[in-house]
């Protein structure tokens, strides 16, 4: 609660993490396992939670339910009335692999979209950034006489796994940030349009509207590129997949976007995959 605080102070946001822990908790876990001692909370219990929530709402993903439960288990343990953590099993399918965008697919996302959105694009396909931290990025984060492009040091308040780092820009970022750094007012790189003083929140419907343009031009050029759809995290995808294209560590390369080997892992396939294509010709 108070770290929620503290960044809502010093961010202009409420901290997500801690709301959507906080709804878990309230709504899900506590009504249907509030009145049960942590010992008594089996992997028995969590299957009938499982029922009920299918029961509820077929298609519902219980990821963050399981983590939320996980996480009172450990803190049950660290005050002694619980000795080891039961087994619950995750119900979700398995997520989707990684999904990669030509260079053609991405330029055209970028030149028919929004400003905001053109330039929230480039960083995700440039540096591979969640969407949520980059629309938090202020200016004084970024060192400009760090390094040949500068570095921008992330405070680990604004990043979902709360890891503090800082990375070097890529040069055709740094040129753009550097050209509106110089002609902004604001702290925020993404201010709100609605409350300046706050960050942008929201980025899904810009991402839409450049879909639609980008298919329209595809449609209407006929163009040589598949219809695109689905999320901006498939720049995410893209940045990791190029960086194991061109030989890069996968261990530098999860450090860089604040993720773990484990995770990028698959990446690997779509990469290997793309390049034996262009072996092929």
């Amino acid at each position: 609660s108070d770290r929620a605080d503290q960044y809502e102070k010093t961010t202009g946001r409420t901290d997500e993490t801690y709301r959507s822990f906080r709804s878990q908790v309230v709504n899900h876990l506590v009504p249907a396992l509030g009145h049960l001692r942590p010992d008594q909370i089996t992997p028995a219990r969590w299957e009938s939670l499982i029922s009920d929530s299918r029961m509820r709402h077929p298609v519902c993903k219980l990821f963050n339910l399981r983590k939320c439960l996980i996480m009172i288990q450990k803190r049950a343990i660290e005050e002694g009335v619980l000795t080891q953590i039961p087994k619950y099993r995750n119900p979700d399918p398995n997520p989707e692999g990684a999904r990669y965008l030509k260079d053609e697919a991405v330029r055209l996302l970028i030149r028919v979209a929004s400003r905001t959105t053109k330039l929230l694009a480039l960083i995700m396909w440039k540096q591979g950034a969640r969407p949520g931290e980059i629309l938090q990025y202020q200016w004084e984060m970024i060192r400009w006489d760090e390094g040949e492009t500068g570095t921008i040091h992330i405070p680990g308040m604004i990043s979902k796994t709360r890891r503090a780092r800082a990375i070097p820009l890529n040069s055709k970022v740094s040129r753009i940030l550097r050209w509106l750094f110089a002609r902004s007012d604001n702290r925020f790189i993404f201010p709100s349009p609605t409350h300046p003083e706050k960050p942008q929140f929201e980025y899904k419907t810009g991402w839409r509207t450049a879909l639609r343009r980008a298919n329209g031009v595809i449609s209407k050029r006929r163009l040589s590129l598949p219809r695109i759809s689905g999320s901006p995290y498939q720049l995410r995808d893209t940045f990791v997949t190029n960086c194991a294209k061109r030989g890069v560590s996968i261990l530098f390369t999860a450090r860089y976007i604040d993720s773990s080997v484990k995770m990028l892992e698959r990446h690997y396939l779509v990469a290997e995959r793309q390049a034996m294509m262009e072996v092929a010709g």
